[in-house]
């Protein structure tokens, strides 16, 4: 039996991140399109350019073993704060890709407040 690894696509970013409650799509700087969930980003792609990359915010374990790793780098600006970048999501398994984006979902909600949490578990998406 040979096992396929298929791997993600922008549309299949975009419609795994739209699944996630309370994301919203915004267009920031140099026309990148960001995924924030309560105001506050949780991943980066920049999808006008070739191949696209997409930054993530991850643990300090996984900052640390993903910059080592080829495919990934500190993103740039951000790596104090534990992001990494992803330099061509063409590259990763949808699976793997679907872990970061979900980890990261899940780091930037935790630091929302209590009340934000509350109100985004409360809204059917």
């Amino acid at each position: 039996m040979v096992i396929q690894f298929i791997q993600m696509t922008l549309d299949q970013i975009i419609a795994y991140c739209e699944s996630l409650r309370g994301a919203e799509a915004i267009i920031k700087i140099d026309h990148h399109l960001t995924y924030n969930i309560g105001g506050k980003s949780f991943l980066w792609l920049s999808q006008d350019q070739i191949p696209i990359t997409c930054d993530f915010k991850c643990t300090e374990e996984d900052f640390g073993f993903l910059s080592e790793h080829e495919g990934f780098r500190p993103a740039p600006y951000m790596a104090r704060n534990h992001w990494i970048q992803c330099i061509n999501i063409g590259d990763l398994k949808r699976q793997d890709m679907q872990i970061y984006i979900s980890r990261s979902y899940t780091l930037i909600k935790s630091k929302l407040s209590k009340k934000m949490q509350k109100s985004l578990s409360q809204n059917s998406k």
